[in-house]
């Protein structure tokens, strides 16, 4: 499994269409499939670099989401399940 996710996020990383909202709905809703793309070593540095660590921030995390103790989650200082 680890591998298609590794493909996963490399097509997200690289194609032009890829911060869709079905790609996000995809990732962050309650499926399987979503919650092995979240607890990819990948993900943290993914989540911040299409802005939703700073959306988070500002209008609240999501219940899969939340940032370690002491942060504001800022540079993959996160735990998502």
């Amino acid at each position: 499994m680890l591998g298609e996710v590794d493909r996963f996020m490399d097509a997200i990383d690289s194609h032009i269409y890829a911060h869709t909202p079905t790609n996000l709905i995809f990732v962050w809703g309650e499926g399987e499939g979503g919650r092995t793309i979240r607890q990819h070593p990948r993900s943290a540095a993914w989540a911040d670099k299409v802005g939703l660590v700073t959306a988070w921030q500002e209008t609240g995390w999501p219940d899969t989401c939340k940032p370690n103790a002491g942060t504001d989650g800022s540079g993959g200082q996160f735990t998502c399940v």
